[in-house]
């Protein structure tokens, strides 16, 4: 029911709020650095919906972000648009995850705006190992062997504990 599914987010919100340090905020290094702020938002691209949500939080209205995989788009085959690679020269920086897409697009990520910061939200978080599984009329194989690195599972920001290190990630990089 809507209880259910409204704990995890509670605390993910939780686990948020409380991962910055008290001083943090009195500290001016440590700030986004005022002129900005003053003028406009950060332009923050992310890979997916979930980043979204945790950048935003994290940034308030000193960030503005942009996804990169649309919802209900797949991160494993997803292809950004023209017009999302052209926006990419207007942004200040690149939250990656590690999902498939971006092993393959991430060069051409960065082409488009060399000045651009990636901030890599996975940085030091240790990926579990995903079950293989075979698809309906697919041939028996090892898919270890065929896949490699694309047998850890990429859904990290489904773990409080590695949603906390994320969104420490995440505040360093925008600090």
């Amino acid at each position: 029911g809507v209880q259910t599914c409204a704990l995890p987010i509670l605390v993910i919100l939780g686990i948020l709020t409380g991962c910055s340090s008290p001083t943090a905020d009195s500290n001016p290094e440590t700030q986004i650095s005022a002129s900005k702020t003053n003028s406009e938002p950060l332009d923050i691209t992310v890979s997916i919906l979930p980043q979204e949500y945790f950048v935003e939080k994290i940034g308030g209205d000193r960030v503005e972000v942009n996804i990169m995989v649309e919802p209900g788009a797949s991160p494993a085959t997803y292809e950004p648009k023209p017009q999302q690679m052209k926006a990419l020269s207007e942004a200040e920086a690149y939250v990656s995850i590690g999902v498939p897409f971006e092993k393959a697009w991430m060069d051409k990520i960065k082409g488009a705006n060399p000045q651009m910061l990636v901030i890599d939200s996975a940085q030091g978080i240790e990926r579990m190992e995903m079950v293989a599984h075979h698809h309906h009329g697919e041939a028996e194989h090892d898919h270890e062997h065929d896949h490699g690195a694309e047998t850890l599972d990429p859904h990290i920001w489904l773990s409080p504990q590695s949603v906390k290190l994320q969104a420490e990630n995440i505040y360093q990089g925008l600090v």
